[in-house]
Protein backbone atom coordinates (compact mmCIF):
# COMPACT_ATOMS: atom_id res chain seq x y z
CA UNK A 1 0.00 0.00 0.00
CA UNK A 2 2.84 2.38 0.85
CA UNK A 3 4.48 1.67 -2.53
CA UNK A 4 1.24 2.46 -4.36
CA UNK A 5 0.91 5.73 -2.46
CA UNK A 6 4.51 6.66 -3.24
CA UNK A 7 4.12 5.86 -6.96
CA UNK A 8 0.86 7.85 -7.14
CA UNK A 9 2.51 10.81 -5.44
CA UNK A 10 5.52 10.70 -7.74
CA UNK A 11 3.33 10.50 -10.84
CA UNK A 12 1.36 13.50 -9.65
CA UNK A 13 4.49 15.53 -8.91
CA UNK A 14 5.99 14.65 -12.29
CA UNK A 15 2.91 15.14 -14.45
CA UNK A 16 0.86 17.75 -12.63
CA UNK A 17 2.10 21.18 -11.63
CA UNK A 18 -1.23 22.34 -10.27
CA UNK A 19 -2.16 21.69 -6.69
CA UNK A 20 -4.09 18.45 -6.53
CA UNK A 21 -7.16 20.20 -5.20
CA UNK A 22 -7.35 22.70 -8.11
CA UNK A 23 -8.10 20.40 -11.05
CA UNK A 24 -9.06 16.78 -11.61
CA UNK A 25 -9.13 15.18 -15.05
CA UNK A 26 -11.38 12.16 -15.52
CA UNK A 27 -10.82 11.81 -19.30
CA UNK A 28 -8.27 10.95 -20.52
CA UNK A 29 -6.54 8.96 -17.81
CA UNK A 30 -2.74 8.77 -17.46
CA UNK A 31 -1.19 6.93 -20.43
CA UNK A 32 -4.58 6.23 -21.99
CA UNK A 33 -4.46 5.38 -25.70
CA UNK A 34 -6.40 8.15 -27.43
CA UNK A 35 -7.50 9.08 -30.94
CA UNK A 36 -9.03 12.12 -32.59
CA UNK A 37 -11.33 13.66 -31.60
CA UNK A 38 -10.12 13.54 -27.99
CA UNK A 39 -12.85 14.20 -25.44
CA UNK A 40 -11.49 15.88 -22.30
CA UNK A 41 -13.56 15.92 -19.10
CA UNK A 42 -12.98 16.79 -15.49
CA UNK A 43 -13.51 19.44 -12.88
CA UNK A 44 -11.52 22.46 -11.78
CA UNK A 45 -11.85 25.18 -9.21
CA UNK A 46 -13.62 28.28 -10.49
CA UNK A 47 -10.33 30.20 -10.30
CA UNK A 48 -9.05 28.17 -13.28
CA UNK A 49 -11.64 29.75 -15.58
CA UNK A 50 -12.05 33.16 -17.13
CA UNK A 51 -15.37 33.81 -18.84
CA UNK A 52 -16.15 30.09 -18.26
CA UNK A 53 -13.17 28.76 -20.27
CA UNK A 54 -9.51 27.82 -20.08
CA UNK A 55 -7.09 26.66 -22.80
CA UNK A 56 -5.79 23.16 -23.49
CA UNK A 57 -3.18 21.82 -25.87
CA UNK A 58 -2.13 18.40 -27.04
CA UNK A 59 1.65 18.17 -27.49
CA UNK A 60 4.00 15.58 -28.89
CA UNK A 61 7.04 14.66 -26.79
CA UNK A 62 9.10 17.37 -28.54
CA UNK A 63 6.63 20.00 -27.32
CA UNK A 64 5.05 20.60 -30.73
CA UNK A 65 1.36 21.51 -30.63
CA UNK A 66 -0.66 18.90 -32.50
CA UNK A 67 -4.08 20.09 -31.33
CA UNK A 68 -5.69 22.69 -29.14
CA UNK A 69 -9.10 23.66 -27.84
CA UNK A 70 -10.89 25.62 -25.17
CA UNK A 71 -12.30 23.75 -22.19
CA UNK A 72 -15.79 24.98 -21.34
CA UNK A 73 -17.40 25.15 -17.89
CA UNK A 74 -20.63 23.16 -17.73
CA UNK A 75 -22.06 25.19 -14.87
CA UNK A 76 -21.54 28.50 -13.06
CA UNK A 77 -17.78 29.09 -12.97
CA UNK A 78 -17.77 32.08 -10.62
CA UNK A 79 -17.15 30.07 -7.48
CA UNK A 80 -14.28 28.70 -5.45
CA UNK A 81 -15.84 25.23 -5.68
CA UNK A 82 -15.23 22.62 -8.36
CA UNK A 83 -16.83 23.24 -11.73
CA UNK A 84 -17.22 20.49 -14.31
CA UNK A 85 -15.66 21.15 -17.72
CA UNK A 86 -15.36 19.48 -21.05
CA UNK A 87 -13.83 20.05 -24.44
CA UNK A 88 -12.90 18.26 -27.64
CA UNK A 89 -9.48 18.38 -29.30
CA UNK A 90 -9.12 17.32 -32.91
CA UNK A 91 -5.62 16.33 -33.98
CA UNK A 92 -3.46 14.36 -36.38
CA UNK A 93 -0.12 12.85 -35.51
CA UNK A 94 2.31 10.14 -36.52
CA UNK A 95 3.95 9.89 -33.10
CA UNK A 96 3.07 7.40 -30.39
CA UNK A 97 3.16 9.52 -27.23
CA UNK A 98 2.46 13.02 -26.00
CA UNK A 99 0.85 15.13 -23.31
CA UNK A 100 -2.42 16.89 -22.72
CA UNK A 101 -1.67 20.27 -21.15
CA UNK A 102 -4.48 22.12 -19.36
CA UNK A 103 -3.63 25.73 -18.52
CA UNK A 104 -5.30 27.92 -15.95
CA UNK A 105 -6.72 30.94 -17.77
CA UNK A 106 -4.70 33.96 -16.73
CA UNK A 107 -6.07 37.20 -18.19
CA UNK A 108 -3.70 39.23 -15.98
CA UNK A 109 -0.63 37.80 -17.71
CA UNK A 110 1.17 37.76 -14.36
CA UNK A 111 3.45 34.70 -14.07
CA UNK A 112 2.48 34.14 -10.44
CA UNK A 113 -1.08 33.43 -11.64
CA UNK A 114 0.02 30.78 -14.18
CA UNK A 115 -0.70 27.13 -13.53
CA UNK A 116 -0.95 23.99 -15.61
CA UNK A 117 -1.74 20.31 -15.34
CA UNK A 118 -0.25 17.67 -17.63
CA UNK A 119 -1.58 14.23 -18.50
CA UNK A 120 0.66 11.86 -20.50
CA UNK A 121 -1.20 10.05 -23.29
CA UNK A 122 -0.46 7.54 -26.03
CA UNK A 123 -1.80 7.96 -29.56
CA UNK A 124 -3.37 5.54 -31.96
CA UNK A 125 -0.95 5.75 -34.88
CA UNK A 126 -2.57 5.50 -38.31
CA UNK A 127 -0.38 3.51 -40.66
Amino acid sequence: MKKLLLVSSLLFLFYGCAEESDIQVSKPTINEVVSSPLVVEGEARGSWFFEATFPAQLLDLDGNVIGEAVMQAQEDWQTEDFVTFEGVIEFTTDVEEGELVLRKDNPSGLPENDDEFRVPVKFVVNE
